[in-house]
């Protein structure tokens, strides 16, 4: 029998700069084995929304829950989140291959299963030809994939995407996409915020910041 699906809930949220709103009395509620894009211009809240929903920053105004808890009393929530930051957050003196392994290095995955899961992302994001090299070495597109990967490798029930497919071209695109919709259909829960429409249209969601959650 599958497990019940967890549920990540966001409860009156709201957001401000000076005397602007960004957003206010935003609630949602995503489950594990759906994904949800945040849409919206630049300067519209995505990115602090999706950092809010993923324990990254603390809500100005409401609260976020998992399973009805306040994810600021999950002791372990960070390993329940796999991040792939807009400015990627590479470590510049590791390689691709040790970036990646570093979710499964703080899990303390043996190494015996760590080295199968990192080389399945480095094939599957065709990384391998440089999972040697410094990642301060690499183009745009290949730390955006090296970001995926490091995000994904542990298999995290939350996956946490600002912009995710930003700098790649169109193969490369694909094969992101086709990667973060597979984990959904094995169960994770994926939140993005992006422009790209190719990745919004693959979403079960979007949120259009300022409007109603919808189906694409």
């Amino acid at each position: 029998m599958n497990p019940s699906p967890s549920t990540l809930r966001g409860l009156g949220l709201g957001f401000s700069v000076g005397e602007r709103t960004i957003f206010q009395s935003l609630d949602l509620t995503v489950t594990t084995g759906t994904s949800l894009a945040i849409a919206g211009p630049s300067g519209s809240g995505k990115t602090t929304l999706l950092h809010m929903l993923c324990g990254v920053t603390s809500p100005q105004h409401g609260e976020v829950r998992w399973n009805e808890v306040r994810i600021e009393e999950i002791a372990d929530f960070a390993s329940l989140v796999g991040l792939v930051l807009q400015g990627y957050g590479l470590i510049p003196y590791l390689t691709v291959e040790e970036n990646i392994r570093l979710p499964l290095i703080a899990r303390a995955v043996p190494a015996s299963i760590s080295d199968d899961a990192v080389g399945a992302m480095l094939e599957r994001l065709h990384l391998s030809s440089v999972a040697q090299s410094l990642t301060e070495e690499l183009s745009g597109g290949q730390k955006q994939r090296v970001a995926v990967a490091r995000a994904l490798v542990a298999n995290p029930p939350i996956i946490c995407a600002d912009e995710p497919t930003a700098e790649l071209d169109p193969d490369n695109r694909a094969i992101v996409v086709d990667l973060l919709m597979d984990r959904v259909d094995q169960g994770a829960l994926l939140l993005l915020a992006a422009h790209d429409p190719e990745i919004i249209a693959a979403c079960s969601q979007v949120l259009q910041i300022g409007d109603e959650l919808t189906k694409p």
